[in-house]
């Protein structure tokens, strides 16, 4: 399966997951810039939001596999834990093969 393929369903899997497991955040407003940032800022900031946001996904689906009664939901889960591992090694093989851009952040 190529990278974006990969992307795309943990990117699926993670929309569904956010709406029931975390409204809150299925709700809230994006981030925005007061200045422009170079562009491998955003490449580094990109990366870093969504490492982060692919372990918080994952913190929640084990909870929910830990807690949750639902069946589906635990499948879910259990898909969201395996999608947003894989995702979270891309951004870190990204990271250490682009150490210039945490510098120029």
């Amino acid at each position: 399966m190529r990278i974006s393929q990969i992307l795309t369903k943990s990117i699926a899997l993670l929309s569904c997951a956010v709406a029931l497991l975390c409204p809150a955040l299925a709700t809230a407003q994006t981030h925005s810039y007061a200045m422009p940032l170079a562009p491998a800022a955003v490449d580094y900031d990109f990366v870093m939001r969504m490492r982060d946001h692919s372990q918080g996904a994952i913190e929640a689906a084990k909870t929910e596999l830990a807690h949750g009664d639902d069946k589906q939901l635990k499948k879910l889960a259990r898909k969201v834990i395996e999608a947003q591992t894989k995702e979270i090694a891309l951004l870190d093989a990204w990271m250490a093969s682009h150490p210039e851009a945490a510098k120029d952040k």
